[in-house]
Parts: structure tokens; sequence; C-alpha cells
């Protein structure tokens, strides 16, 4: 089982929207008993309902989003999962300090050396939408030739 966190600033736009596109891929291919995906946020907002414009975006997809709260990540979190994926590259620069960089193997930025706008500030979610959905292939594709799926 691969276990995938996406992570960005507050964890109420980017990173739930990725985690609700990766879960109604996986069950749309038939795999879903082969992933876990999370989300996470590097700020301590906890408790924040997922933005009302991301669950707009993702309401066709076969994935109920309405109750998650934002969680920020531990290092438990790191432990944990197999891929931890900055929405951009502040995210990522965090991601890899934790812990004085211990667990930097496991860190990945969504879109190498690129960011997914963060809608929040761009008020553009559609456009985040779309750059999510684009890195759906080259991320399962990493993962078929990395873990054999």
């Amino acid at each position: 089982m691969i276990k995938v966190l996406f992570v960005c600033l507050a964890n109420v736009c980017r990173s739930p929207m990725a985690e609700g596109m990766f879960k109604s891929y996986v069950k749309q291919k038939g795999i879903e008993d082969k992933f876990i995906f999370e989300s996470r946020a590097i700020k301590n907002w906890e408790n924040l309902k997922v933005h009302e414009e991301t669950l707009n975006q993702i309401k066709a997809l076969d994935v109920d989003m309405k109750d998650k709260t934002s969680k920020p990540i531990t290092e438990k979190d790191f432990i944990e999962f197999d891929y931890i994926i900055g929405m951009d590259k502040l995210n990522t620069k965090f991601l890899k300090s934790f812990e004085e960089g211990y667990y930097q193997s496991k860190v990945h930025t969504y879109i190498p050396k690129k960011n997914v706008p963060d809608p929040m500030v761009t008020g553009d979610f559609n456009k985040t939408y779309k750059l999510i959905k684009k890195q759906l292939d080259y991320w399962f594709d990493t993962w078929h030739k990395k873990e054999n799926i």
C-alpha cells in the first residue's frame, strides 16, 4: 500500500483538492485498495473546513470531503507516509527542513520546479483544479514505475 500526503499552507484548498481528486482517480481505476491519500497544513490552523469553492470544484467526483477539516503535519505523518507532496516550492522547502531534513527523501513538489498557485490568493480555483488534474497521470506513472503497481 502506498501512502501519500498532500501538503499546503492551510489545508483548505490545494491539498484537500488533490486528496479528493486522487481518491476519485484510484476509485475509477479500481485500485483504491493500493493507496491511502490524505492532506495536511504547514501552519497550525486546525479544524478549518475545506473551502466551499474547493468543494465546488470536486463535487462531480465520487468523493465526500465536506466534513474534512484542516490538520497540521506532524512527525508521525513523516513516519507513516511514503510520499509527502508539497503543493508549492515554499511548502516543499518547509517539509524538507522538518526535523533538520531527516525526512527529506520522502518530500516532493507536486509539479517539479513549479507551484500550484494558492486559490485563496489568486481567486482562481478552477486553474488550481486544472493544474492538479494535469499531473494525475504523472504521479501514477511515477508510482507504477517505483512501486510496481
